[in-house]
C-alpha cells in the first residue's frame, strides 16, 4: 500500500499545506524532494485535495518518469485520481503544423480528459503550455462520445466532422478523415491511435470497430 496511514507525521505535514493551498497562499516552497519522493508528495496532495493539478517539469523526459512514478504511487482510491500527461506539439511555438503528429492526438486526448470531473495531476512543460490551446467551451462543443446502440442522424455526425475542419475523403488513412459509405462511416480522431469505423442501422449506431488503414479491414 503506497498511502500512509493518517496518524503519520508526514500525512500531518502534507495535510497543513494542503490547507495553505485552500486557504489561497500562492507561493509555497518545498526542498528535499528528489527522486520518486516528488511523485509520492504529489499523489498524497492530490489524494487531500480531490481537485485538479497542474505540474510543471522542465523538459519532457521528465514529466514521462513523473507520470510513470504518480501511477505507481496513486492508491485505489474513490474517485481514483486520473494521471494526464500534456506533451508538447513537437515544433515550435507560433509555427504552423501542416499534418497531425502523435503529439498533437496526446494533446487532444489530455484536453479531452481534463473535461473529466474528478481529482487528477496533469504533467506537463513550459514548451507545451506557450502555444494556443482550445477554450475549454469549444472543445465541449466540438466534443462527441459515440457507443453503440447511441441514437445519432448520419448527416448531423458528417456536418460536426466538417466543422471540426475533418477531410470527407474515398479512403481514411490519416488523422482527421472520414469517409461515408452508405450506412457505413470511417473516421480517424486525431485522439485515437485507429481509425473506427461505425456501422449505422438506419439512425442507431450499431457497432464500433477499430480497423487497419492499410488494410481498411476491421480489427475487431
Amino acid at each position: 500500500m503506497h498511502m500512509l496511514t493518517m496518524s503519520h507525521p508526514y500525512w500531518t505535514q502534507v495535510t497543513a499545506l494542503a490547507e495553505r493551498l485552500v486557504d489561497g497562499e500562492d507561493v509555497i516552497h518545498l526542498g528535499h524532494l528528489a527522486g520518486a519522493s516528488k511523485a509520492f508528495f504529489l499523489a498524497n496532495l492530490t489524494h487531500i485535495l480531490q481537485r485538479p493539478l497542474v505540474v510543471l517539469t522542465p523538459a519532457p523526459s521528465e514529466a514521462e518518469i513523473l507520470v510513470h512514478d504518480l501511477r505507481f504511487f496513486t492508491t485505489p482510491s474513490a474517485p481514483l485520481p486520473n494521471i494526464v500527461r500534456f506533451p508538447a506539439e513537437g515544433y515550435a511555438p507560433f509555427e504552423p503544423a501542416s499534418t497531425t503528429s502523435d503529439h498533437t492526438a496526446q494533446r487532444l486526448l489530455a484536453l479531452r480528459s481534463m473535461l473529466l470531473p474528478g481529482p487528477q495531476v496533469i504533467v506537463s512543460t513550459p514548451e507545451a503550455i506557450i502555444p494556443y490551446v482550445i477554450p475549454r467551451a469549444l472543445l465541449q462543443q466540438a466534443s462527441l462520445d459515440l457507443t453503440p446502440g447511441m441514437p445519432l442522424e448520419r448527416q448531423m455526425l458528417v456536418e460536426l466532422f466538417l466543422r471540426c475542419a475533418y477531410h470527407q475523403v474515398d479512403l481514411v488513412e490519416e488523422w482527421g478523415d472520414f469517409a461515408v459509405r452508405g450506412g457505413i462511416i470511417d473516421v480517424f480522431p486525431a485522439n485515437l491511435l485507429r481509425p473506427v469505423r461505425l456501422e449505422f442501422m438506419g439512425d442507431d449506431i450499431e457497432s464500433m470497430r477499430e480497423f487497419d488503414p492499410a488494410s481498411q479491414r476491421s480489427l475487431r
